[in-house]
């Protein structure tokens, strides 16, 4: 959904503009737990931080593994090993190594046996021996007459399967290795195109918070970076609780809107919205197709954009951050070389200011300069003197797994 919703909406859109003869009329989309921009979606490791599966210190190396990532799709490699380790490293350790067992992929509220059959979703195994004829496993939730699937193939006329020697199966091997290429691709552009058309058609992205591998950190990474014309505006929107049944002391969940780009996050759900929260999925349908998607109910009146950062960590938005490295500029550094590189970007940020004049936007472009430029001369200084112990803090924190490929079924 997250790939094709966007590049079909695109391409009508773009017949309707150039005046084909058939016209369609697009009002808006919803799309689930979406992959659509997997650069700053396949990490999994701030999201699984929430939920309490990693540390700061492996969170911080595996943002080290993100850039080797992006580096990788910049290239045109989309299908990079160091992509999905970085969701399956952090699920295949989520227990430890000694486990048999790990959190699911789709709800870290679930654990799933490593080298056992993937149980998610619930009765997928039902619906495949319904429309496949497969034998059911023990542990199937239901039972089924599996001779009955000839029979449900006439009916919905799908016996050419059969005659081609096909299948069915909930997420088969072939369609997803012939697909393989496209994981790393992005369709950004194509929403961007979507959401600046002069029609103006609604986009809903939802995400249950209990989902890893889409997860709504990422989801809202990308969103955050949509090259729109609005996209300022929305980065800085009110954020709102979305109480759709006014009544109950429960939120469904929150919201962040800006004209026709919306962003919900789902309380109690997973990869699967209407599985887990029916009556809520149903909701979020009926208000964007009755209420133009206008899901905010109770703002939050928070600051949604610092005037700068925290003081005692002033340029750790532009610091690599291996583990027990942390940003050269926090106060809570505990080695020389990192206190020595504290001491200098505080002394530039200090006196930078007298020396860059009154413009206010120089003074700030100026000293963002001056701090890039001491840091990265630090970082390269302490990566030559300590190259060899920042490894090992990697290695301690993050053990590395043969990488899994992605599961089929969110392509």
């Amino acid at each position: 959904a997250g790939k094709y919703i966007p590049s079909m909406m695109s391409y009508i859109l773009n017949k309707n503009r150039q005046g084909a003869p058939l016209q369609i009329p697009l009002a808006g989309a919803a799309i689930g737990n979406g992959w659509f921009d997997p650069a700053h979606q396949y990490s999994a490791a701030e999201a699984a931080y929430g939920h309490g599966l990693l540390d700061r210190a492996q969170v911080n190396a595996m943002a080290v593994k993100e850039q080797a990532c992006q580096t990788e799709l910049a290239q045109g490699n989309y299908d990079a090993d160091v992509c999905f380790a970085l969701q399956d490293d952090v699920i295949d350790e989520s227990f430890g190594t000694s486990s048999k067992f790990r959190v699911s992929s789709y709800d870290v509220r679930l654990s799933e046996n490593k080298k056992g059959d993937r149980r998610f979703p619930k009765g997928h195994k039902v619906t495949e021996g319904y429309l496949g004829g497969w034998d059911l496993p023990n542990w199937a939730e239901g039972t089924l007459d599996t001779s009955v699937w000839n029979d449900v193939l006439e009916i919905i006329h799908a016996t050419a399967a059969t005659e081609a020697g096909l299948t069915y199966c909930e997420c088969t091997d072939p369609p997803y290795d012939a697909l393989a290429d496209e994981d790393g691709k992005s369709v950004v552009t194509e929403i961007a195109s979507v959401l600046q058309d002069p029609s103006r058609p609604a986009l809903v992205f939802f995400t249950g918070v209990e989902d890893l591998i889409c997860n709504h950190v990422g989801t809202e990474k990308a969103l955050e970076n949509i090259p729109w014309d609005g996209r300022d505006t929305w980065l800085n929107a009110l954020r709102s609780a979305w109480l759709p049944f006014p009544n109950r002391p429960q939120a469904a969940g929150f919201v962040k809107e800006f004209e026709t780009l919306i962003f919900v996050k789902i309380l109690n759900a997973g990869h699967m919205v209407p599985m887990d929260v029916p009556e809520i999925a149903l909701e979020l349908i009926r208000t964007l197709l009755f209420k133009g998607g206008n899901y905010a109910s109770s703002q939050q009146k928070l600051t949604e954009k610092a005037d700068k950062p925290p003081s005692s960590c002033t340029a750790c938005e532009i610091c690599p951050a291996p583990p027990r490295l942390h940003c050269p500029t926090c106060d809570f550094l505990d080695d020389t070389p990192s206190r020595e590189c504290a001491a200098a970007v505080q002394k530039a940020l200090s006196s930078g200011g007298n020396a860059v004049g009154s413009n206010p936007s120089t003074a700030i472009g100026a000293l963002i300069l001056v701090a890039g430029l001491i840091v990265y001369a630090c970082v390269i200084a302490r990566q030559q003197n300590n190259s060899h112990h920042a490894m090992e803090a990697v290695e301690d924190h993050v053990e590395l797994q043969p990488p899994r490929y992605r599961d089929e079924s969110e392509l």
